[in-house]
């Protein structure tokens, strides 16, 4: 028996290596290149166009890719409604506020799944509902106060900077309703997972605005 289990332990380490091997050389600036030149290719875009689509192919295979990864990791655990709370309000936020970009995608695929991983097995943990709806009040306070959380590759003007002030808002007021209903439903898991996902997006606004500030300096 024990022979058998050092095989299966064996076959799934090496499993495991071939996975993070195939997404460490899968190369999405590449993947987006050419998905751009295949539409370009067949007439459905225009030639000085292919930058915006290639911005826009790596954001969706990035996305695509961790959102997969991510709903494996809640079908695992048995908590896909904890899942899509998640996404539901840390989706809009971390598209209007900003955060920490990684360098690499690998390295960002591993936080994101790590940090998913966690923030679903928070949901587990117990706290007076009263508290966890201050506590997110507070979170959301922090992120309103904190934007903007600029990036070196991605500068934004004036007018998109009034644009995505004005979703953000828009966003805190649609998940502070929904942490109302978990509360007055007396959602304890629902409500820790609410909290848990602020305090991951405040953490990340923190770094991402360090990060930006030595880069200037720098």
């Amino acid at each position: 028996m024990r022979q058998i289990a050092d095989v299966h332990l064996s076959t799934t380490n090496q499993s495991n290596s071939k996975i993070l091997r195939s997404l460490e050389n899968f190369n999405v600036e590449k993947v987006a290149k050419l998905l751009t030149k295949y539409v370009i290719k067949k007439g459905m875009i225009k030639e000085d166009e292919n930058e915006i689509y290639e911005y826009g192919f790596v954001i969706a295979l990035e996305m695509g890719i961790s959102l997969l990864l991510c709903l494996c990791i809640a079908v695992s655990l048995n908590m896909c409604i904890e899942g899509i709370l998640f996404f539901t309000v840390f989706i809009p936020l971390r598209s209007y506020a900003g955060g920490l970009h990684m360098e690499k995608f690998l390295h960002c695929l591993l936080l994101s799944c790590i940090t998913f991983s966690g923030i679903l097995l928070s949901g587990k943990l117990r706290m007076p509902i009263g508290m966890s709806l201050l506590l997110t009040l507070i979170m959301e306070y922090a992120v309103y106060r904190m934007y903007p959380v600029e990036n070196h590759n991605r500068q934004i003007d004036r007018e998109e900077n009034i644009f995505f002030k004005k979703r953000l808002k828009q966003a805190l007021l649609f998940n502070t309703c929904i942490a109302l209903v978990c509360s007055i439903a007396r959602n304890e898991s629902y409500s820790m997972v609410i909290l848990m996902t602020y305090g991951m997006l405040v953490i990340t606004m923190c770094l991402g605005k360090r990060r930006y500030r030595k880069n200037t300096i720098n």
